[in-house]
Parts: C-alpha cells; sequence; structure tokens
C-alpha cells in the first residue's frame, strides 16, 4: 500500500487530481468519511462521466488488465463495471447511500457539497469540465447508484 500510495502520489503531484478526487474529498470532508472509501465510492460514475473525453485512455487501462475485446467504449465500459465488481468483492459501497446518509441529510448537505466539490482543483483538468449541475447530478447518481447518463 505504501508503494502504491507513493506512485499514485507522483503520478497526481505531475498531473494533478480529476473530479474522482474533487467529489471524494468533498463527501469525506462533510460526512467524515475515509478517504479511499469516498473516492472510491466516486470512481464508477465519474467514469461514465468521462467517457464521451476520455474512451480511449480507459481503454489503455482496460487492455493493461487484460480487457481487449470491442471498441475503445466497450472496452471502458467492461473496466467500469470491472471496478464495479472488484468494489462488491470488497464489500465497499458502491453508492453513497449504502455508506448510510440519510437521504434528508445528504440532501440537506448537497449544495455544500457541490460548492467544494467545485472549488478543487480537480475540476479545472478533468477530461470533461462539470458545470454546477453536473456535479448536482453526479453527487445525486452517485447517492442512488445510477449509471451516469448525461
Amino acid at each position: 500500500m505504501h508503494n502504491a500510495a507513493t506512485m499514485s502520489g507522483l503520478a497526481f503531484s505531475n498531473s494533478q487530481i480529476g473530479i474522482v478526487h474533487a467529489t471524494g474529498h468533498s463527501l469525506g470532508a462533510v460526512f467524515k468519511i475515509p478517504h479511499g472509501r469516498s473516492v472510491a465510492v466516486f470512481l464508477p460514475y465519474v467514469m461514465e462521466y468521462n467517457l464521451s473525453e476520455a474512451a480511449s485512455l480507459y481503454a489503455e487501462i482496460a487492455e493493461a488488465i487484460g480487457i481487449t475485446d470491442g471498441s475503445d467504449e466497450e472496452k471502458a465500459r467492461k473496466l467500469i463495471e470491472a471496478i464495479r465488481n472488484l468494489m462488491k468483492e470488497l464489500e465497499e459501497p458502491l453508492s453513497i447511500k449504502e455508506m448510510g446518509i440519510p437521504r434528508e441529510e445528504f440532501e440537506a448537505k448537497l449544495d455544500e457539497l457541490i460548492e467544494r466539490a467545485n472549488e478543487s482543483t480537480g475540476t479545472i483538468v478533468n477530461p470533461r469540465v462539470p458545470i454546477e449541475e453536473d456535479y448536482r447530478k453526479l453527487f445525486l447518481y452517485a447517492y442512488e447508484g445510477k449509471s451516469v447518463d448525461f
């Protein structure tokens, strides 16, 4: 884990973070959720959101883990599904709701979550730069566990 953490630190020190960290940092700060769990829950949703701009990049990752059939988008979608399956196998929550956060409490903090995420430097370096409404939808979709379709 130390080696993996160091490698990721080196990577984002040279390239910055994306909105998976912006949303994860926001959720973790507001609801006191550990960093790894708060970022992980957003990973599949953000990858779906980024598909229109980053399918070929995700396809490269998919190929590196043995997903070789299909178009770049198909490989990327298979990678996202593989991530969801790994999360299930590790018994990690696949939605914010599964973290035990009541809907009323989540909705009461939604504007703060969006504001915190929108202020992150991860916003401007993401392959697809979100507007405030995109963040709102990402948080709501991640709460419900709904696949991103916008």
